[in-house]
């Protein structure tokens, strides 16, 4: 299994939508965003759930994970101090922590429904969990422990990873009675590596400023792109609250663009140090099934 690799996005995931700012990826109450500060621009609000794209600077031909298609103008630019991005940012330094609760916006064919994502980091340890569209029925987690250097991935019973999982060892003649917990692997994690770090900001980084259409709704757009030319966009409503994480990657090869959106449901800067202890009633595979005696 991939796992540590799954582990290390997780950390890379956090790392981004908090400091690109985590994007690879998270409830639904709290308080959002931070206030409208200098380098605002113009445009209206209100969050929903479906799709849109393109950032500033834009180019034409692009593809989307998303079902339809939104616009972005041109407003200029600022530094990541002066925007309201860099006012999360600041927050997140100071606390050393954050959550993340996003719904994201592709539909998950498997599980049938738009996935949830709990997404946290404090200091170095991170924690992923995807559920269900409302919350209340968890899939997976993801975690990664600074303290222990232990990472676990955990997969819960009404996925369809585990159902799958169990219908393949059912298939080769293992008793899977007892698989109705949630199964975990255990795998090192190493934080220095991994990248879950709140120490690469530079608040003198380029952020364009513009508007971002997404299904007929306008929201303020400020956006970050790495030296690879991925872009993150960061889409306030007029109370300068976060409302939409968009990622948008191009292909080193083909030079195909993909874009990803999430809708913020919330963001807080204090988290429970439970997420990051592995559920108590998860077993290892090896515990929750039974070989064929043959």
């Amino acid at each position: 299994m991939r796992l540590s690799k799954r582990i290390a996005a997780v950390a890379l995931a956090a790392v981004m939508a908090v400091s690109m700012l985590t994007a690879c990826g998270g409830g639904g109450s709290g308080s959002t965003g931070g206030s409208s500060s200098s380098g605002s621009n113009n445009g209206s609000s209100s969050s929903s759930s479906s799709s849109g794209s393109a950032s500033s600077g834009s180019s034409s031909g692009s593809s989307s994970s998303s079902s339809s298609s939104g616009t972005t103008t041109d407003e200029g630019t600022t530094t990541l101090s002066k925007s309201r991005t860099g006012i999360i940012v600041n927050n997140v330094l100071r606390t050393r922590q954050v959550c993340i609760v996003l719904v994201e916006d592709e539909y998950d064919e498997d599980n049938k429904t738009y996935p949830q994502e709990t997404l946290a980091l404090s200091g170095k340890s991170t924690y992923l969990k995807t559920a269900n569209e409302s919350g209340n029925t968890v899939f997976s987690e993801l975690i990664g422990d600074e303290k222990t250097n232990k990472g676990y991935a955990v997969v819960y019973p009404e996925s369809a990873e585990y159902q799958s999982m169990k219908e393949w060892f059912t298939k080769q003649g293992c008793n899977t009675d007892k698989m109705t917990v949630p199964y975990y692997a255990e795998v090192p994690y190493d934080p220095n590596k991994e990248g879950a770090s709140l120490d690469n900001f530079d608040q003198n980084q380029t952020v364009e400023l513009g508007t971002y259409t997404y299904k007929k709704n306008v929201y303020h757009s400020e956006t970050v792109t790495d030296k690879k030319g991925h872009k993150s966009i960061y889409c306030y409503d007029n109370s300068g609250s976060l409302k939409l994480l968009v990622a948008r990657t191009v292909d080193e090869k083909t030079k195909e663009v993909h874009e990803s959106i999430s809708i913020v449901k919330s963001i807080t800067y204090s988290v429970n140090p439970s997420l990051f202890k592995r559920n108590p009633k998860a077993k290892t595979l090896d515990e929750l099934i039974v070989p064929p005696t043959n």
